[in-house]
């Protein structure tokens, strides 16, 4: 990003986030070039090309697992972004034991769990971090909107450089060409991805099912089985609950320590709130 994109989003009203997982020596271990040089620096100028643009900094980081998360938080809340999102790697059950094994049962909570409690001890409510704060409004009983948890259709796609159209990109990590829809913006319309494939139409439109294993779940109506493409197994697809189950709930568990909210009582919040949705538009449909 420089000066000429920045200006260009600005015209065009586009929300930016930028992809950074830490200082230097965190980001530059995994974001590298085709020539194999760090690309913080250049990450970090894109940054201040936005800012100088006068548009909202949108900060996307991958959780580092074994690393220090207060100290990768720490430079991120440096950078003044109006939002963090800490996002778990893309593992599926068919790859997540060697993750086990490596950094234990729980890495990628034990990475967040320190950040929430920093941002909610210490830190400013102005500042929006995910995924804490969608986990905390499934929890008082809300509607999240986000992907990663309550099991809500997509309704989006991705558009490729050369017009290709994907229902979901992440789906690469369970099967090669799962992604692929066959469609094409200078020949397709976005609609047509409904009636190219069961699978994107499901997860797009519709909503995927809740998996067997989470029915009894007491997060059932909060996590919904995590983000689809971590639920895969190639022995049963999608029918699983997330690879990051425990992690979810982990963090789950300190959120609702901290909000004092049991899952009944976010129950019974849900239902009060549709009650209460229902009865405006009621009355917004009399006037």
């Amino acid at each position: 990003i420089d000066e000429r994109w920045a200006a260009l989003f600005k015209a065009q009203g586009v929300t930016v986030g930028v992809s950074i997982d830490g200082p230097s020596p965190v980001h530059d271990f995994a974001r590298i070039d085709h020539k194999g040089r760090g690309s913080h620096a250049r990450v970090v100028a894109g940054i201040d090309a936005l800012r100088t643009a006068g548009l909202p900094i949108h900060l996307l980081s991958v959780v580092q697992l074994g690393r220090d998360p207060i100290a990768i938080h720490e430079h991120l809340v440096s950078l003044e972004p109006e939002s963090i999102a800490y996002l778990m790697p893309d593992q599926t059950w068919d790859s997540i034991s060697t993750v086990h094994e490596i950094h234990g049962p729980t890495p990628s909570a034990d990475f967040l769990l320190p950040i929430l409690d920093h941002w909610w001890t210490a830190g400013s409510m102005n500042l929006t971090v995910q995924p804490f704060k969608a986990m905390a409004r499934a929890i008082l009983g809300g509607r999240t909107g986000v992907d990663f948890i309550g099991n809500n259709p997509y309704r989006y796609v991705f558009v490729e450089a050369d017009g290709s159209i994907e229902g979901l990109d992440v789906l690469r990590i369970c099967q090669p060409g799962l992604a692929v829809t066959g469609l094409n913006v200078g020949m397709h319309r976005f609609i047509d991805v409904a009636n190219r494939s069961a699978l994107h139409r499901q997860m797009l439109f519709d909503g995927m099912s809740l998996p067997h294993d989470c029915v009894a779940c007491p997060e059932a109506g909060t996590c919904g089985g995590g983000y689809v493409p971590h639920r895969w197994r190639h022995e049963n697809a999608f029918d699983n609950r997330s690879a990051w189950c425990a992690d979810l709930l982990a963090v789950f568990s300190r959120l609702r320590q901290l909000l004092d909210v049991t899952p009944a009582e976010t129950l019974f919040r849900r239902q009060v709130l549709e009650e209460l949705a229902t009865e405006v538009s009621h009355a917004e449909g009399a006037a």
